[in-house]
């Protein structure tokens, strides 16, 4: 059954490729992969296609942004405090079903799905050295790993795991506000979390 799931998630990552249009131009003598990508998308199915129609218009989830998960050790009061300088700061992204569905998408590369905005201060944080460029070709491509997907059926939720160092160089001193935007197929519409407020304070 999970094999079935991730074969529908490799056919819809294709029609992305043909139905959404892509500006990727493709060379003639075509790789196997990408040749079987294509018989796949040609035969697909009226199902696959509302299956790809659901991830591009994603209105069956909801996202939330929590802090991260208390250590057996640790009381609640830790949540609360300022991180420091140089602290592993990392966040929880809640992804629940809340359609009557089941539904698989891909998980394999973040960058492709979730677009964290981070404020310090009311100033916009940017992204770290490189980030940028890679996000940029990032949009104009699709993604051509091997897939890793999971399914959510009505009501279940997923964590995605948003780490800081993935996007921003080291947090200076200041109060920020997080808020992150995540899609579920390339070129899909992005839908926003709730926001969350952290702290870092000096060493």
């Amino acid at each position: 059954m999970r094999e079935e799931r991730f074969l529908e998630i490799k056919i819809v990552m294709l029609a992305i490729i043909l139905i959404a249009g892509s500006q990727v131009a493709l060379a003639q003598d075509k790789s196997k992969k990408q040749a079987e990508w294509e018989a796949n998308a040609a035969q697909m199915s009226e199902d696959m296609r509302h299956k790809y129609e659901r991830l591009k218009n994603p209105t069956f989830a909801q996202i939330e942004l929590l802090p991260r998960l208390l250590e057996s050790s640790e009381n609640p009061e830790e949540l609360s405090k300022p991180y420091k300088v140089g602290d592993k700061i990392f966040f929880r992204l809640l992804i629940t079903n809340t359609s009557s569905e089941d539904v698989s998408f891909s998980v394999a590369n973040p960058s492709y799905y979730n677009r964290p905005q981070l404020l310090r201060d009311g100033e916009v944080v940017p992204y770290r050295a490189g980030l940028v460029e890679l996000l940029k070709w990032k949009e104009r491509t699709p993604g051509n790993e091997s897939v890793r997907g999971t399914t959510l059926r009505p009501h279940e939720t997923d964590t995605v795991i948003i780490e800081m160092k993935d996007w921003y160089e080291p947090l200076q001193p200041g109060r920020y506000l997080l808020t992150v935007k995540r899609r579920f197929i390339w070129r899909g519409e992005w839908i926003e979390s709730s926001s969350l407020t952290f702290e870092v304070v000096p060493k």
